[in-house]
C-alpha cells in the first residue's frame, strides 16, 4: 500500500513552485548533455576535416558571422542544444513519473481519424501561411525562422533544426513538460494560454510582430495536445507547420 501510494506521487506533476525550479534544472541538465554532444562532434569534425576548420568553425559562431561559415557552425550549434534539452526532459520525466513517466509529458499515441485535428492543423496551417507572408513584406529584416541560407550545407542544418528537432524539443517542453504541470494545478485555459505565451516569447524578435504571428499557433498546437492527450500529434502539426514557413520563404527567395 505505501508503495502504491509513493508511485502515485510520482505520478503527479510538479506544483508552480516546482516547475520553475525543474526548468532550471532542465536548462542545466540540457546545456550539459549539449556541451558532451557538442565535444564530441567537435572531435569528429577536427578528425575528420582537421582542427584548423573545425576552430574556424567555433570562431564564426561565437563572433555571429553572417557567413557561410558561420550559419553552418550557428545551426548545427542550434540542433545539438535542442537535443541536449530534449534528452533533458526525458530524464527528468522519468526520474520524476518513474514507470508512469509518458504521462508528464504526454508521450502516448493518437488516433489519425480523428477529423477535428486534421481541421486544426488544417487551419492553422493556412493561417500560418498567410502571416509568414505577410511578415516577409512587414519585418525589415525578417527573422531568421524565414530566411534560408543561400549554402547548401546550411540551408539542410535548417530544414533538420526547424522540421526535425525543434518541434520535438519545444513541444517536450511547451506542450509536454510545462503544460502537464499547468493542466493539472491550474486547469485547461491559464495553462492553454501561459504555455502559448510563453511559447510566443521564445520566437520574440524585436518588431514583436513574430511572436504574435506565434501566438495563434501556440494556441492550435495547445488544443491538439489536449484533444489528443499527445505531444506526438502536436510534434507532426509543429514540424508540418515550420515545413509550410520554410517552403515558403523558398520560394519567395527563388
Amino acid at each position: 500500500m505505501d508503495a502504491a501510494a509513493d508511485d502515485s506521487r510520482a505520478e503527479t506533476p510538479f506544483g508552480f513552485v516546482g516547475l520553475c525550479l525543474s526548468l532550471a534544472a532542465l536548462a542545466g541538465i540540457g546545456l550539459l548533455v549539449a556541451f558532451v554532444i557538442g565535444a564530441i562532434g567537435a572531435v569528429c569534425v577536427g578528425l575528420v576535416l582537421g582542427w584548423q576548420a573545425m576552430m574556424e568553425a567555433a570562431r564564426a559562431m561565437l563572433a555571429l558571422r553572417d557567413d557561410a561559415t558561420g550559419r553552418r557552425a550557428l545551426f548545427v550549434a542550434m540542433i545539438v542544444f535542442h537535443v541536449g534539452l530534449s534528452v533533458a526532459i526525458f530524464l527528468m520525466a522519468r526520474w520524476r513519473g518513474g514507470t508512469a513517466w509518458r504521462d508528464l509529458i504526454g508521450w502516448r499515441g493518437f488516433r489519425l481519424a480523428d477529423k477535428t485535428i486534421w481541421v486544426i492543423m488544417a487551419g492553422a496551417l493556412i493561417y500560418s501561411a498567410l502571416a509568414n507572408s505577410a511578415l516577409e513584406h512587414v519585418l525589415p529584416h525578417p527573422a531568421v525562422q524565414l530566411t534560408i541560407p543561400a549554402d547548401l550545407v546550411a540551408s539542410a542544418a535548417l530544414f533538420a533544426l526547424a522540421v526535425i528537432v525543434a518541434p520535438v524539443t519545444e513541444e517536450l517542453l511547451f506542450r509536454g513538460w510545462i503544460y502537464t504541470g499547468l493542466r493539472f494545478h491550474w486547469g485547461l485555459w491559464p495553462a492553454l494560454l501561459t504555455t502559448s505565451a510563453l511559447f510566443a516569447g521564445a520566437h520574440y524578435e524585436s518588431t514583436h510582430l513574430y511572436a504574435l504571428a506565434v501566438f495563434p499557433i501556440g494556441l492550435a498546437l495547445g488544443i491538439i495536445r489536449e484533444r489528443t492527450g499527445s505531444i506526438k500529434a502536436s510534434i507532426l502539426f509543429h514540424a508540418a507547420n515550420n515545413f509550410v514557413a520554410l517552403a515558403l520563404a523558398a520560394l519567395s527567395r527563388g
